[in-house]
């Protein structure tokens, strides 16, 4: 009898052994059934992030052309205080010359206009106004940029500058080079061919000499603008 009871006991045991054995494995496939598959091709090379390109290179921009400095307004008084004003390219160092000799230097504003009040009065006589301009951003050694015209305008004598009847001279705008005979007049505000004449001739009546040399800018001869540029011919 108690061999009987072993043989059972034992057959329990093995029994055991194989529930758990056989749970085991269903738990083994399970998890294979959860694993996502791995591919067994190998993984592409990195890509050559270098690009060779056959298209042949844009050209270069040209460099922008220089802005030549330019007169707007030059206005001098019988004693040789000047107020002189033009433009320039944005930012560029102006000087203002009196033959060779600078008579001042100002920088341009955003919008390339400047004004110079000279610190002391021109001296009497003919005096010969010019421009140079250095490029914001070029070299200090870099050569000017130079106007295309002069002024010239005669101050008078100290003895005719205190007179109370002494006219302002006359600035007369003209081409780098020109003589006296090719005299520009740039026009401003206060101006009249009237006057113009009285000045230039000494008898305002001697108007329509400046009116016929100008007609393709003037409509009426009593509307004069400032900023425009008359001709001023050679007196008869």
């Amino acid at each position: 009898m108690r061999r009987a009871v072993i043989l059972g006991l034992i057959g329990v045991l093995l029994l055991g052994a194989a529930l758990l054995l056989q749970r085991a494995l269903q738990q083994k496939d399970q998890i294979a059934d959860t694993t996502p598959p791995t591919s067994a091709a190998p993984a592409p090379p990195p890509a050559d992030s270098r690009v060779t390109s056959t298209a042949p290179a844009p050209p270069a921009a040209a460099p922008a052309q220089p802005v030549a400095p330019s007169f707007d307004v030059v206005r001098v008084n019988p004693r040789g205080d000047a107020v002189i004003a033009g433009r320039a390219e944005p930012r560029a160092e102006v000087q203002v010359l009196d033959g060779e000799r600078v008579l001042g230097t100002v920088t341009a504003d955003p919008r390339g206009e400047w004004v110079l009040l000279p610190s002391a009065p021109l001296p009497s006589g003919e005096r010969q106004l010019s421009l140079q301009a250095h490029r914001p951003g070029t070299a200090a050694d870099a050569p000017p940029v130079l106007s295309d015209q002069v002024v010239v305008v005669t101050v008078p004598e100290p003895s005719v500058a205190q007179r109370p009847d002494a006219a302002a001279p006359v600035a007369m705008l003209m081409p780098r080079g020109a003589t006296a005979g090719e005299g520009r007049r740039l026009i401003e505000r206060g101006d009249s061919l009237w006057g113009l004449a009285k000045r230039n001739y000494g008898r305002g009546t001697d108007y329509d000499a400046i009116y016929q040399a100008n007609r393709d800018q003037i409509r009426n001869p009593d509307l004069i603008y400032p900023g425009q540029v008359f001709v001023i011919p050679p007196s008869r």
